[in-house]
């Protein structure tokens, strides 16, 4: 099972992140399972209690703590626990 997590506080952004993430792994035929967070607290918690992901997609700007310092903790993390390169973070923005 193919893990993703999408961490977008923009409701109708997360929607499409959403659908264009089901849509290509299904293309795929990929078996899946897709995590939508609000906010980087809501991922930050499901990560810290043991959750992890094959994928994760990371809003830029959110209103209670950005994807760069987001992936930074996620980095520093896995670093500790010897996979700090295993797991892809996109991070992404729009105008």
């Amino acid at each position: 099972m193919y893990t993703v997590a999408i961490c977008e506080d923009e409701a109708a952004l997360r929607d499409e992140q959403e659908r264009i993430c089901r849509s290509i792994l299904k293309k795929l035929n990929v078996e899946h399972h897709i995590s939508v967070f609000d906010s980087g607290t809501g991922f930050w918690d499901a990560f810290m209690t043991g959750k992890r992901y094959d994928f994760i997609l990371l809003d830029i700007m959110m209103d209670e703590t950005n994807g760069m310092d987001l992936a930074k903790k996620i980095r520093e993390t896995l670093t500790g626990q010897g996979d700090r390169f295993l797991v892809p973070l996109q991070i992404v923005t729009t105008t």
